[in-house]
């Protein structure tokens, strides 16, 4: 009886269309990277067949999928994964001549495979194919009602997606549930991460619109002599308590320890545990929990006031889940340059020291005053990709990571040092990791008490120094002050001689009424506002008001 059911519903055809398989099979193919891409990619085909019926529809349906599959491959031969949101941020923001320099080198091979596909598939569709499954798709349709219904369970999973990661629905995208579901599914990854990618540049232009854009007021003219360059490098994952200069019983910071005129501050705390809030506190105060919109000048937009030369200088993505917020400051700048983007297309992650000959060019075009934002990629996850294997030295990726980034500053402030001028190096982290934490060995972001506590470090030039004895005498004495990382904007201006009207000298290191700062930090879920110094870690590694 089986048999004879499986008989009608699945009939003997004399002529099976094994073009219609072979179609969709070469336009699922680069799924084949991971096996989940392959079983979502499957599952989303088996819908748009369920729906559409006839297989003539389905291969007009596909068809783009087809024509685009040259380039997605060769994406994946320059990156390592499939085109989705990434691919689309870029291509937004990147101008025509630069797209077409890209595609220049082999267009006229695209062309030949265009015709062929779109001849091919005229040729198919050109006669009645019929439905895709043979006898209705079973008695009443049923296989075909059937395969419909995988929609819930894929839906539920989306919306999961979504719902699970507070760093996203802090600044919700809704469209990166989906595109998180397909990223490793062709040709579906181009839709989703087309939504997410339209959504998101979206977003990024409402975020620079609601800057302050309200004119800079100074109490003086800025300081023009002598002149000088300030530069703020923004670290990356970076726990105080894994640097040796800070106590850490590794010797993983050698080199900035050897440096003259340089000040550690022993109490920084940042309010969030993720770059994408933490930067914007760094950079203008802005804690997007607390406020809806920003009230505070940004830096890069109080020194393009003043009338400096203003670079931005990053190995971060320029855009993507957790760096457009900060993309929108980093476009205030005169000069951006982001080592991650080459050609119009997103490059495979590099190592930090790909921003030292663009750090070196911008200090040497520096004529007069200069303001240098240096966004390192530091300690990232993944963080045995940081480094390179000269830097294995430790047993640990995550402290040979610090070790490299404690050249890379080295060679930063080396540079500085050798350039005239009353100069001056700011050094953050933007927040730490859980290190062997409840994570299994391997480091991740989260709400652990040790990971709001960052490094924070001063280089001063001697000239500076001999120029600034009182505010550098100051400064030494908030070496153990408890700061937050919103002291920095008010800080750095001081140092730097700019005499705004709003200025806080509260907030600053140089000024002897700094004040000591009622420290919140947020945590991940219900743990939204946590007093840092009046808190705990649980069990489970999330910091607890006590």
């Amino acid at each position: 009886m089986t048999i004879a059911f499986l008989r009608r519903l699945f009939p003997r055809t004399r002529r099976p269309d094994f073009g219609f398989w072979l179609l969709v099979s070469m336009v699922l193919a680069p799924s084949v990277l991971s096996s989940h891409g392959i079983v979502r990619s499957v599952a989303t085909a088996m819908l748009l067949m369920a729906a559409l019926g006839q297989r003539r529809l389905v291969v007009v349906a596909l068809l783009p999928a087809l024509l685009l599959m040259p380039m997605a491959l060769y994406y994946v031969h320059l990156t390592g994964h499939l085109p989705g949101v990434q691919l689309w941020l870029v291509l937004f923001y990147c101008s025509l001549p630069v797209i077409m320099g890209y595609l220049h080198a082999f267009w006229p091979w695209l062309v030949m495979w265009g015709a062929v596909c779109t001849g091919v598939t005229a040729g198919y569709v050109a006669r009645p194919r019929g439905p895709v499954l043979p006898s209705g798709w079973g008695r009443r349709g049923w296989v075909r009602w059937f395969t419909l219904l995988m929609l819930v369970p894929m839906g539920a999973r989306v919306m999961q997606l979504n719902h699970e990661n507070f760093h996203r629905a802090v600044n919700y995208n809704p469209f990166y549930g989906l595109e998180d579901f397909y990223d490793h599914s062709y040709p579906w990854n181009l839709v989703a991460g087309y939504l997410a990618g339209r959504y998101e540049t979206r977003r990024v232009t409402d975020m620079a619109r609601r800057m302050n854009h309200q004119p800079v007021r100074f109490v003086a003219p800025p300081d023009r002599d002598p002149p000088h360059i300030v530069v703020l490098v923004i670290g990356e994952s970076a726990r105080r308590d894994h640097l040796h200069m800070y106590g850490y019983d590794v010797p993983d910071t050698p080199e900035m320890e050897r440096e003259d005129g340089l000040l550690r501050f022993g109490d920084m705390v940042t309010p969030f545990d993720y770059t994408v809030g933490s930067v914007p506190v760094i950079l203008s105060q802005y804690d997007r929990v607390m406020s809806p919109r920003i009230t505070q000048h940004d830096l890069i937009s109080l020194f393009n006031a003043a009338g400096y030369g203003t670079w931005w200088i990053s190995n971060h993505p320029r855009l993507g889940p957790y760096d457009s917020v900060i993309g929108a400051y980093s476009e205030q700048a005169r000069h951006v340059i982001y080592t991650t983007v080459h050609g119009g297309m997103m490059s495979r992650p590099k190592l930090d020291e790909a921003l030292l000959p663009e750090v070196a060019h911008a200090l040497h075009d520096a004529h007069g005053n200069t303001f240098i934002v240096v966004h390192i990629f530091g300690s990232h996850e993944f963080v045995a990709d940081r480094f390179p294997r000269a830097y294995a030295r430790f047993g640990s990726d995550y402290d040979d990571s610090i070790a490299y980034t404690d050249h890379i500053m080295a060679q930063i402030t080396d540079m500085l040092r050798a350039t005239p001028g009353d100069n001056m190096l700011f050094h953050v982290a933007d927040h730490g990791v859980r290190v062997d934490e409840c994570t299994a060995g391997h480091t991740q972001h989260g709400d652990l008490k040790q990971d709001y506590a960052v490094p924070f470090l001063i280089w001063l030039s001697p000239s500076w120094i001999a120029h600034h004895p009182a505010q550098y005498q100051t400064a030494r004495t908030h070496l153990d002050t408890p700061l937050m990382t919103w002291n920095l904007p008010d800080s750095i201006t001081d140092a730097a001689g700019l005499h705004l009207t709003d200025a806080d000298a509260t907030k600053s290191v140089f000024s002897p009424r700094l004040a000591r700062p009622h420290r919140v930090v947020h945590g991940d879920g219900d743990n939204i506002n946590v007093d840092y110094d009046h808190s705990h870690n649980t069990a489970e590694c999330h910091i607890m008001p006590d």
